[in-house]
């Protein structure tokens, strides 16, 4: 749990740090720093979920109007949330790190600033009775992709470091791709 408030407090941190900067609003007087306050737009990548508290825990006992900002906190629209960053539609965003690698691949105008959970949170997971224990286990089974190069790239790691085949690993692509 320390850890969680250690990265919570972190992020946090890291985000007011980026807000001051951005904005340059570190200096406003205490009389007069309500009326200066430098509205933004923080688009989530997702619906609001456990990995978007630290935001909410800020708003909420006023850490970003001290740092001189009043943060709208959005849900992302059927476009990407990278995509308003770089049209200029928004000024921060999160987004998922394996599709920004994409984004950067192809030349957008976007920088990673913060991670907001220290470490990935992703999992595989099978029905009891698959008896799948371990990676090379998913070998002649079915295993539901996003067909992300760096997920499929560990994936592939995963398997064949404990001898498995990857190519008689059956990929099933979800459709729902936001890359």
């Amino acid at each position: 749990m320390k850890k969680t408030w250690k990265a919570f407090l972190t992020l946090v941190t890291a985000l007011v740090a980026v807000v001051l900067v951005a904005c340059g609003q570190g200096t406003a007087s205490k009389d007069n720093k309500e009326a200066e306050l430098k509205k933004i737009d923080f688009i989530l990548d997702w619906t609001p979920n456990t990995n978007h508290t630290g935001l909410y825990v800020a708003k909420e006992k006023g850490y970003f109007k001290e740092a001189g900002v009043d943060v709208d906190l959005k849900l992302p629209p059927e476009e990407s949330s990278s995509d308003l960053v770089i049209n200029g539609k928004a000024p921060f965003a999160i987004y998922f790190q394996d599709y920004m690698a994409k984004k950067l691949e192809k030349g957008a105008g976007i920088t990673a600033v913060a991670a907001i959970v220290e470490h990935n949170t992703s999992g595989i997971i099978s029905r009891k009775s698959d008896n799948v224990s371990s990676p090379k286990d998913l070998v002649g089974k079915k295993y539901g992709t996003w067909n992300d190069p760096t997920e499929l790239a560990m994936l592939k790691t995963l398997v064949e470091s404990q001898g498995g085949d990857f190519e008689k690993v059956e990929k099933v692509p979800n459709n729902d791709s936001n890359s």
